[in-house]
């Protein structure tokens, strides 16, 4: 669980750059057929 962590990508949430978000994102628009926004 720790080396998951350490090793996670992240980035500013707020300006669109962490990679997590954006995947999470992207794929909860895609299943509900709508566009990706936060």
């Amino acid at each position: 669980m720790r080396q998951a962590i350490a090793s996670a990508e992240v980035g500013d949430e707020q300006h669109g750059k962490d990679p997590t978000v954006n995947l999470i994102q992207e794929r909860v628009a895609e299943l509900l057929g709508k566009e990706a926004a936060l």
